[in-house]
């Protein structure tokens, strides 16, 4: 029996040794929309979220998973109640505001810099040995008491959720696992631009000065590297919210965690191009969709424009299809506001891998 919430996970089964099948519950669309009228304060503001989400594809796919769907809900609950202009477009966006909403419910907007660090520094550690579940003493060690600091238990106890195990020991988990992954990222980007060192280089945990000019491209490469030499893309959600934290707008939101900030528009666009790059490089289907995703967080509509393109230059002189082509047709079509009726693959020269 394997059990798992990321298909990429399941990849990991040698299906030369077993018989496989792979089935993904979740929410069909009927069943986000029941959730989200039966959490929201009032008919009209969730219809109001079900038709803006409708239009962000990648939001309404994270509804799948009844958590993800209560962070949707509450972080447009919160926006749309203030009209505010600045709807989440991308997963950063989204729990970027989700950490606003919960700092300003809890009254804890002056949450410090170094608590979130610490959580994040859990969360980064735990995350790159494959841990998801912790006990006090866990926390204890990075400086973490969700029971006797106020520093702490406001937003720990919304980001935590908490079970008893044998002898009645208390164990912690991250809300979701995205939420690890997301502090996460806030440490790594945090550690980066307001202590001058870089988690991601093992070894290396000392302050160094240079980073302070060094651009975020440094930082970004690295974590791409990283996450493409995973095996079961445990890292994969991480770089996609290391990547959105460096855009402008998240930025603005976490002036508070912040120390400063630093503007290199252009290592956006280099960032871009460099994932590019990956892209046609990359043979692993689930790597190279992540990658896809990337481009995504960093707004990146250009390749969009250019696969379309390509795609339909493909199908018109029946070439074959390359590996990163045929992750680019499952990730446009996933993502793809319109329905698809009917995919008819002979369009298309593809290989049974691609299927």
């Amino acid at each position: 029996i394997w059990i798992t919430s990321r298909p990429a996970a399941a990849g990991l089964i040698p299906p030369e040794l077993i018989s496989r099948v792979t089935e993904v519950q979740r929410f069909d669309d009927k069943q986000k929309e029941e959730y989200i009228r039966k959490n929201c304060k009032n008919r009209t503001l969730a219809n109001r979220i079900i038709s803006l989400i409708k239009t962000l594809r990648s939001l309404y796919m994270l509804c799948y998973v009844p958590v993800l769907c209560w962070i949707v809900v509450t972080v447009l609950e919160h926006t749309l109640e203030k009209n505010s202009e600045e709807s989440s477009k991308t997963l950063t966006d989204l729990y970027t505001n989700f950490l606003l909403v919960l700092l300003t419910a809890r009254k804890g907007k002056r949450t410090n810099q170094e608590a979130i660090l610490k959580v994040g520094n859990l969360a980064f550690e735990s995350l790159e040995k494959n841990i998801t579940v912790f006990y006090e003493k866990d926390l204890r060690e990075y400086g973490i008491n969700i029971n006797n600091s106020s520093l702490y238990s406001g937003v720990c106890k919304d980001i935590f959720k908490q079970d008893s195990v044998l002898f009645e020991e208390k164990v912690y988990s991250f809300l979701h696992l995205t939420v690890q992954e997301y502090f996460a990222a806030l440490y790594v980007f945090g550690s980066y631009h307001n202590n001058y060192f870089n988690p991601l280089k093992k070894y290396k945990k000392y302050k160094d000065s240079t980073l302070k000019r060094k651009p975020k491209l440094t930082l970004n490469k690295n974590a791409l590297e990283r996450a493409i030499q995973s095996s079961n893309g445990h890292l994969d959600f991480f770089v996609r919210f290391l990547l959105g934290t460096e855009m402008e707008n998240n930025q603005k939101l976490l002036k508070g965690f912040l120390s400063h900030s630093q503007d290199y528009p252009s290592d956006i666009q280099k960032t871009a191009e460099h994932i590019k790059k990956l892209i046609k490089k990359t043979s692993s289907p689930e790597r190279c969709m992540n990658l896809f995703h990337c481009l995504s967080e960093l707004k990146d509509q250009f390749l969009l424009d250019e696969f379309n393109v390509t795609l339909d230059a493909v199908k018109h002189s029946g070439q074959s299809l390359s590996p990163s082509q045929c992750s680019a047709l499952a990730y446009f079509s996933l993502l793809s506001e319109k329905e698809i009726d009917v995919f008819d693959m002979s369009k298309y020269a593809t290989s049974e891998e691609c299927v």
